[in-house]
């Protein structure tokens, strides 16, 4: 999304502890899309078979530094955007969501920076 400004954006917060944090992010209402992730400015890879599941690292290396998840949501079913990102690996499970309406048939640019703390 660093090229353009994103249709729908969403900023929060996730507490991270001393363990591995793992996200998991859902494209809901039936709607499908693609999701790319970002740390640093670097793109990290989803974890292999699992294209919306994501291991992000010891807590320790994740604090204090802002990821980001950029979607792009094809509003085949549904013009109500939902895209949720699920954190593990912290003091407590953990979660983002990224809602709005779709205004036509085009593709939605859906951002959320996840601050880690």
């Amino acid at each position: 999304m660093a090229e353009s400004d994103p249709d729908i954006r969403k900023e929060c917060e996730y507490t991270v502890g001393v363990g591995d944090v793992s996200l998991v992010v859902t494209i809901g209402n039936g709607n499908d899309g693609l999701t790319t992730v970002f740390l640093g400015g670097d793109e990290i890879e989803p974890v292999p078979g699992r294209p919306n599941q994501w291991a992000l690292g010891p807590g320790e290396d994740l604090q204090d530094r802002t990821l980001e998840i950029d979607s792009i949501v094809n509003p085949v079913t549904s013009k109500n955007i939902v895209v949720t990102a699920a954190f593990t690996g912290g003091p407590a499970k953990g979660t983002c969501v990224a809602t709005g309406t779709a205004t036509s048939d085009d593709p939605v640019g859906v951002q959320m920076l996840v601050d880690f703390e």
